[in-house]
């Protein structure tokens, strides 16, 4: 195997470099506090929160719903624009499910069919059960009686 040769070559391990062989900035010094920044409290939130109630709120929300499903265009208003190799696929995928479906159909219409005869088979086992049964019962009365 020559085209593999080049992989049997000398490895050279990786070394880091020292901290002195690094050019590192130094770190800035801090000769004042930095200023912290001011949030607003809970409390101020919730006040806020507070100024509409929830039944207010719940219909203000239902009004802009109500505002956006008017200003949206339906489906029906707008072309809908497809490309052929989608369209393609798409058909193909149609295509792929109806055969399946036409067989899942073929398919349950034998399994009725067999159902259909195992319940046929059956009643014929069930009558020939009760007339062995009867034939049991007029023996063991002509018999025993």
């Amino acid at each position: 195997m020559g085209f593999l040769k080049f992989l049997k070559g000398k490895k050279e391990e990786f070394k880091f470099p020292s901290k002195d062989e690094l050019d590192i900035p130094p770190a800035p010094v801090e000769t004042q506090e930095a200023e912290k920044p001011v949030f607003p409290s809970l409390d101020e939130y919730d006040n806020k929160a507070d100024k509409y109630s929830r039944a207010d709120r719940m219909e203000r929300m239902e009004e802009r719903i109500e505002e956006k499903e008017l200003d949206e265009p339906t489906v029906a208003d707008k072309p809908i624009f497809v490309r052929s190799d989608f369209f393609k696929a798409m058909i193909d995928e149609l295509t792929v499910v109806k055969t399946t479906l036409k067989e899942s159909d073929h398919i349950l219409a034998r399994v009725a069919e067999f159902k259909a005869d195992e319940d046929k088979e059956f009643d014929k086992w069930h009558l020939q059960l009760k007339d062995v049964h009867k034939k049991l019962i007029y023996a063991e009365g002509k018999l025993f009686a």
